[in-house]
């Protein structure tokens, strides 16, 4: 019960609270009792935040993190306890076809939510959520540990490294100063219910399977530390607690990912997750190319976050599979799923 007593109350700002992570953080923060302020842009028609109406329990700006005034107006006003900055362009294979794009969002953005922070009068606490492809990866069994190079190929992972580089620096050269703390979260690969983004693993499959259609797979043989959006978030929330509770001024930088035994290609993910929705179809790995460069192997080390945190991942690669499956099947058979998005986390926590 420490998460829930700890947020219970707290005044939250959340970018992105319109994507994946943000909306399910939305139901997170308000089970606890929280109070958020979320800044996104507008959500997409077929996404988690419209399939479990979160509008109703956030207090809901459509502002773009790149337009810094307006969105230094907007925090001033929530005064919040906490920052976290969940906004990105979140997808590897289009940040090849807007590579500018997604270089001003994920390094401009993170540096306009750091100084509008460092701006605020309540000197809230920062947690900047990054990935595991900030790290300059290549491709070996040793998992990366939060000390290692920053780096990246694709304009994605290029503009992660550039974010955390950059929080290191504003942390360094501003934060400490004032006493506020800073910290920058990096998850592995992360599924769960309501992730729609086109080029998801997941989504392909999910879709396909909608539909009665054998789910094309692209690089089969790619190995991924997978983990449920409730871990990887649990995870954040308790680094968040952390932080909080170590001296003002701190700067810690964590990777929440899974146990090792939750490493596992993608090919093993496609065909436990159509054997698990029930209807016979087996995901097609003939035809399958990876036409664009995406990694074939990444590891994150975990061991800070456990021994420091009292956090550690609970669900099984079967069970992260299983539990993002329900939420679909679920929401296919029209279900109400706000209340069932509540009652995993209910289950959860």
């Amino acid at each position: 019960m420490q998460l829930p007593n700890f947020f219970s109350g707290k005044r939250i700002f959340l970018t992105g609270h319109t994507g994946f992570k943000g909306g399910w953080l939305c139901h997170v923060l308000h089970n606890f009792g929280a109070v958020v302020t979320g800044v996104a842009l507008e959500p997409e028609a077929k996404s988690f935040f419209q399939s479990c109406n979160t509008r109703e329990i956030v207090n809901h700006n459509i502002a773009d993190i790149n337009d810094y005034k307006n969105l230094e107006n907007i925090l001033r006003r929530a005064q919040p306890d906490i920052i976290i900055h969940a906004a990105a362009q979140p997808l590897v294979r289009l940040s090849y076809e807007t590579p500018l794009e997604t270089l001003q969002t994920n390094i401009m953005g993170t540096a306009n939510v750091l100084m509008a922070a460092h701006a605020s009068q309540e000197h809230p606490l920062v947690a900047i959520v990054t990935s595991d492809k900030c790290y300059e990866n290549i491709e070996t069994n040793t998992p990366y540990v939060e000390t290692d190079r920053m780096g990246g190929h694709d304009p994605y992972s290029a503009s992660k490294g550039a974010a955390e580089i950059v929080t290191a620096s504003l942390a360094k050269s501003f934060y400490n100063k004032n006493a506020q703390s800073v910290l920058s979260l990096r998850g592995g690969n992360v599924i769960g219910g309501g992730d729609w983004a086109t080029d998801r693993i997941m989504t392909d499959i999910i879709e396909a399977l909608i539909v009665n259609r054998a789910p094309v797979i692209r690089s089969p043989q790619a190995l991924r530390p997978w983990q449920h959006i409730l871990d990887v978030l649990s995870g954040y929330l308790s680094a968040i607690m952390y932080v909080s509770q170590q001296t003002p001024g701190s700067f810690e930088q964590f990777n929440i990912g899974p146990f090792s035994e939750n490493e596992a290609s993608v090919s093993k993910l496609a065909c436990y997750a159509c054997d698990y929705w029930g209807n016979g179809i087996k995901p097609d790995i003939s035809s399958a190319q990876a036409d664009l460069h995406e990694a074939k192997l990444l590891k994150l080390d975990i061991s800070k976050a456990v021994e420091k945190l009292d956090w550690k991942p609970k669900f099984s690669f079967e069970e992260t599979v299983r539990k993002t499956v329900d939420w679909y099947k679920a929401e296919s058979e029209g279900e109400d799923m706000a209340s069932f998005t509540m009652q995993q986390i209910s289950e959860y926590f």
